[in-house]
């Protein structure tokens, strides 16, 4: 798993991870930096790291506050689920982006955080 960090001030702003097979099991982005450009960052990061390995799929089970944010990058729904966690049931969000190594990696500006 190849960990992204996001770091503003010499702080942890974020962070988000890859796995070999396009899988993101990882993304968070602290509150206060919500919608400042963190997260966007660190998935330009992940695609740019995907590129080169031929991935022709990123996918995740988002949070309903991530749902949002990967839709903003293109992401697909698949399915809304109910996972079990030591008895107690939590909702994620089943996602995925497809993409050919044409497409390249998602462009974005800089942000100031």
């Amino acid at each position: 798993m190849s960990p992204f960090v996001a770091e503003v001030d010499a702080q942890v702003a974020g962070f988000m991870t890859l796995e070999p097979d396009g899988h993101i099991d990882l993304a968070f982005v602290r509150a206060d930096l919500i919608g400042r450009g963190v997260g966007r960052e660190l998935y330009t990061a992940v695609r740019k790291e995907a590129l080169p390995k031929d991935m022709s799929r990123l996918y995740s089970e988002a949070s309903d506050s991530a749902r949002p944010f990967f839709e903003q990058q293109g992401w697909t729904l698949l399915e809304t689920q109910s996972v079990m966690h030591n008895d107690v049931a939590l909702m994620n969000h089943r996602m995925e982006k497809r993409f050919d190594r044409a497409s390249g990696p998602n462009r974005c500006l800089l942000s100031k955080w």
